[in-house]
């Protein structure tokens, strides 16, 4: 049951930070966009921009952050699983 768990946890993580790096690069992709036609972001834009970059970045942050916490669960319940067979196996 833990097991099922943790890997629901980590395949919606993945899904997360797949979907932050499409939107990283649809971003990356339209400035590039712009600054090929001699267009500057400015004013208003910029600031979106900027804005979005540092939401990108932070929630970049927590999903990594939740990625190491869900290492590490599955770390301890890998552990555990081993300790458990080991001891199924001694006393079979």
């Amino acid at each position: 049951v833990e097991l099922a768990r943790l890997d629901t946890l980590v395949r919606k993580l993945m899904e997360e930070v797949s979907g932050l790096r499409t939107r990283a690069h649809r971003a990356e992709a339209e400035v590039a966009e712009a600054r090929s036609k001699g267009g500057t972001l400015a004013g208003p834009e910029l600031l979106q921009v900027r804005q979005r970059i540092v939401d990108l970045e932070r929630e970049n942050q927590e999903l990594r952050s939740r990625l190491v916490n869900a290492r590490e669960h599955m770390s301890a319940v890998s552990t555990r699983l081993v300790f458990l067979e080991d001891r199924n196996e001694k006393a079979g």
